[in-house]
């Protein structure tokens, strides 16, 4: 097992940051900007989080998906 973990993980981290900023830069790409587009945008994982249970990440799965 020849991999390091350190440099695994810091790997994972910047390609993860990486795909991150690149799907952030494409879905605002959607939205017309205007100062209040900030709670449009929150809505939904809030929904999501609210109707999936706080505490429970498997609820919150399953609530994105059954709103999604």
């Amino acid at each position: 097992m020849s991999i390091n973990p350190r440099i695994a993980t810091l790997l994972m981290f910047a390609l993860g940051s990486a795909l991150a900023g690149i799907g952030g830069s494409l879905h605002a790409l959607l939205y017309v900007p205007f100062p209040y587009m900030v709670g449009d945008m929150l809505l939904y994982p809030f929904a999501t989080i609210v109707a999936g249970g706080i505490s429970s990440v498997t609820g919150i799965l399953v609530g994105g998906i059954i709103l999604g």
